[in-house]
């Protein structure tokens, strides 16, 4: 698998709505597999057994299997994003915010990505590395600079209320290091306030 999606031969908005919600089933299917297996296990003969879809009807609705893919690592990861804004949403104050944000990244993440087992909430970092090697390769790695910048500016944002120095720079270093350390820790089990609190320290941001 490329990770290397061909343009779509279909528009979606050319779509019934039952065929949209079948085209939707076949990218969610793919989704649970991806978390469940990994992406290299995202093959056609997988998802079609995950979705009850026919092989054919994936090929009607895409164009190859990596388009499947794209969508349905976008789908797995704005889940993921989703989680973390949405914690920091529930913080009027804006250091709160922040700890809340860069603690919700990776515990409880399980359950926005739908994974399942004792250490669950590393599988969506496993799963952005993972994608973002493969995509590396064939030199496409749109969908990956998407979520990433859309990650880095959340940051930037709590920084730029946080009245931090250097929001940008710092926002960017914070949501790397936070990825990079989710599967560091995952051998070590330390608490993950422990090591968010490492990193804070580390950019000299604000504790709540």
């Amino acid at each position: 698998m490329t990770v290397n999606p061909k343009p779509s031969l279909l528009d979606p908005d050319d779509l019934s709505p039952n065929q949209l919600a079948k085209r939707k089933k076949i990218i969610q299917a793919a989704g649970r597999v991806m978390v469940r297996d990994g992406i290299a296990a995202c093959t056609a003969r997988s998802v079609t057994a995950e979705s009850g879809m026919s092989t054919s009807a994936m090929h009607y609705y895409f164009s190859d299997t990596d388009e499947i893919l794209d969508l349905a690592f976008r789908g797995v990861m704005e889940g993921f994003l989703d989680h973390i804004e949405n914690a920091a949403a529930r913080h009027e104050n804006p250091v709160r915010a922040l700890w809340a944000d860069a603690n919700a990244g990776f515990v409880g993440s399980s359950a926005s990505v739908g994974a399942t087992g004792e250490h669950g909430e590393t599988l969506a970092t496993m799963i952005w590395f993972e994608f973002h090697a493969q995509g590396l390769r064939p030199g496409n790695i749109t969908t990956v600079k998407e979520l990433s910048d859309r990650g880095s500016a959340f940051f930037q944002d709590l920084l730029e209320r946080c009245g931090v120095d250097a929001p940008q720079q710092k926002a960017e270093t914070l949501y790397c290091a936070l990825l990079g350390a989710a599967v560091r820790d995952s051998l070590s089990r330390r608490p993950t306030s422990e090591w968010v609190a490492s990193l804070f320290a580390a950019l000299a941001l604000p504790l709540p």
